[in-house]
């Protein structure tokens, strides 16, 4: 093989190698806007369903979680919601709305949602919930389940509590 043939095919490599990098960034540019987007239309329903539940007289069940939620986190709310109902102890094992970021709502909005890692199969978020005059910076992980993001773990950075790995420890007690 000449130099001028080893010239052509090394560029012809690099070539190939700078379209597949390029692609896969575009691949991960348009998951990043599905994965921003997915919680956008999530959170716009958590403000449009807790807006109408705090408007009305009515008792509405909330079910973001089996709309939201991934198939592990439905499964540990259930155990851990049969934990609480077998205790004899007044206050269950949440004492705030992990959606909310609180017990009472007032100027809810979400802020600055941010990729932090993605692949095709689960995905690690940060977004900003305002509630109540305060901001709290939340790490949500979401996972690709049946066609779609869905949420497996909020994990609350401003006071450091992973939500997932605290039920499966009070599950575990």
């Amino acid at each position: 093989m000449n130099n001028k043939t080893l010239s052509t095919l090394t560029t012809l490599a690099y070539t190939i190698l700078l379209c597949l990098s390029f692609c896969s960034c575009n691949d991960n540019n348009k998951r990043e806007a599905e994965i921003i987007n997915c919680v956008q239309n999530i959170y716009k329903d958590v403000a449009d369903q807790y807006n109408n539940l705090f408007l009305s007289d009515s008792c509405i069940i909330l079910n973001l979680d089996s709309l939201y939620c991934s198939t592990s986190w439905n499964n540990l709310i259930k155990e851990v919601e049969k934990k609480d109902s077998e205790s004899e102890e007044e206050m269950g094992f949440f004492d705030f709305d992990y959606w909310i970021m609180g017990q009472d709502l007032s100027n809810f909005k979400i802020e600055n949602i941010k990729v932090e890692e993605c692949n095709s199969n689960s995905a690690k978020t940060t977004i900003d919930i305002l509630n109540c005059g305060v901001k709290y910076k939340v790490f949500l992980h979401l996972i690709f389940e049946n066609n779609t993001w869905k949420i497996d773990n909020f994990i609350d950075l401003s006071n450091g509590t992973n939500l997932k790995k605290a039920m499966q420890d009070y599950l575990n007690e």
